[in-house]
């Protein structure tokens, strides 16, 4: 996740973007048969504001993932919930603010 700097800021679902910063990054996406690999898609609230840039920044996510990502975002750490398996962080953000800001 590190490597290619996370998910972008810019837009919410949007795994294209996380395709092309994986392939810049140099990692390869592999694409199993549904014999052996399957998933089920997580619901999405409906109430998240849609991008309206989204396919300009779709076709600049190359350019723009080593400075815009996880080394960019803004949060603020509500609470932090530790189980056996794993961690469970919540935080809070200003969606509007993050869809409103500026990259190169």
């Amino acid at each position: 996740m590190k490597k290619v700097n996370g998910y972008s800021n810019m837009y919410f679902g949007e795994d294209d973007d996380f395709r092309a910063r994986i392939i810049a990054s140099g990692f390869q996406v592999s694409r199993y048969p549904l014999e052996i690999g399957r998933y089920l898609m997580v619901n999405h609230p409906k109430d998240q504001q849609i991008n309206p840039e989204r396919f300009k920044l779709l076709y600049k996510a190359k350019e723009r993932f080593k400075f815009e990502g996880l080394n960019s975002i803004e949060y603020e750490i509500v609470e932090i919930l530790r189980f056996n398996l794993y961690t469970k962080i919540k935080v809070n953000y200003d969606q509007n603010s993050i869809l409103n800001k500026k990259y190169r």
